[in-house]
């Protein structure tokens, strides 16, 4: 394992101190522009604020504020709508280009602890196992092994153990290193929500490693040639690293297949366009400041028709996104990378489940 641990150890360290740097002069800018945007948009309410009527009325957004945790993992946030628009009347949705069907299902991966974890360590865990019985099988050493008191589940428990052991230290010193250029930049602050993160990303992480392990003990276990075992890691591999995740984009336009949103968009005009014609005579005039004109009572009506009517059919639209999106996501439960990024969500706090919780407040 000599020649296999130093190697691993010098790529991960060089992983981790490089997307800890990148991530440090990255989130400087992300906080700099959210702030930005938050004074500009609360010197535009200050503007309004003499009228409450324009302050109800008038479209504002809300921007959900960037995560000192990225640097563990972005759970794809940086694809995410990140900003809401509302009024007094309802909230009007996010940011969803015209071109695109889910933003919620795009395939992104950022260079960060969970990616380290996910792609680089689960492949470094195989390359420790694949010949961990194969191996003593073609150097006809297991048989000398069992020839002296030790059992089965102890010799593969020991296997097992040595390697996750192994892995673990190389994760955890990696993460030291990086959590020590973060204290040191300054960029960050490393408080005590964070350090929890930490420590649940690490028990996650443990169990991840672990599943790894034993796909690679099993492998070696049911091959005779480490050549033929290594095979069958690299094949899984792929199968559960590449192929699963990187099919939810197929699985969701094949299986749960919805609109794009120039279809919804152009299907809300023609219905607006449908009220106004069927509108009552007067419906858009405007007679002075008389609040007591019947007129602006139709005018009113008018405008909360076409409201109801956008409203309807963007509420339609962001539930069937969602369903499509939890859909697609249930059908790459089976790829243990899957179930390691749905529970980093879950840790952080991050990701669809964030955008979910600020969508329904």
């Amino acid at each position: 394992y000599s020649l296999r641990f130093q190697i691993s150890f010098i790529i991960v360290m060089l992983v981790f101190a490089y997307r800890t740097v990148s991530y440090r002069i990255s989130i400087k800018n992300t906080q700099d522009n959210y702030t930005k945007i938050t004074q500009e948009q609360r010197k535009a309410l200050e503007s309004r604020a003499n009228n409450a009527s324009e302050v109800a009325t008038e479209k504002t957004q809300y921007n959900i504020n960037p995560r000192n945790s990225a640097v563990i993992d972005d759970c794809k946030e940086s694809v995410l709508p990140n900003a809401f628009t509302y009024s007094a009347y309802y909230v009007y949705g996010f940011d969803v280009r015209k071109d695109s069907v889910n933003p919620l299902i795009k395939k992104v991966q950022g260079l960060n602890w969970s990616f380290i974890m996910s792609m680089i360590l689960s492949f470094i865990t195989l390359l420790f196992t694949f010949d961990s019985i194969s191996g003593e099988k073609e150097d006809r050493t297991l048989s000398l092994v069992f020839s002296n008191k030790v059992s089965r589940g102890k010799f593969i428990l020991s296997k097992f153990s040595s390697t996750v052991t192994i892995v673990f230290i190389i994760a955890i010193t990696g993460i030291i290193l990086s959590l020590l250029i973060i204290m040191l930049s300054g960029k960050v602050i490393v408080d005590t929500t964070l350090i929890k993160e930490t420590a649940g990303f690490l028990i996650i992480s443990f169990l991840f490693i672990s599943v790894m392990a034993i796909i690679g003990l099993l492998a070696s276990t049911l091959s005779k040639y480490s050549n033929t075992s290594l095979l069958t890691c690299l094949t899984i591999w792929i199968f559960i690293a590449v192929v699963i995740p990187n099919s939810s984009l197929f699985f969701a336009n094949k299986f749960f297949g919805i609109p794009p949103a120039s279809e919804v968009e152009r299907i809300i005009e023609a219905e607006q366009d449908d009220i106004y014609k069927n509108a009552p005579s007067g419906s858009m005039s405007y007679y002075g400041d008389d609040p007591f004109n019947p007129v602006h009572k139709l005018r009113a009506e008018l405008h909360v028709k076409i409201r109801n009517a956008e409203k309807s059919h963007n509420y339609t639209y962001y539930n069937q996104m969602f369903n499509q999106f939890e859909n697609t996501r249930m059908l790459s439960i089976f790829s243990p990378m899957s179930q390691f990024n749905i529970m980093n969500e879950g840790i952080l706090s991050g990701g669809y489940l964030r955008f979910k919780k600020n969508w329904g407040d």
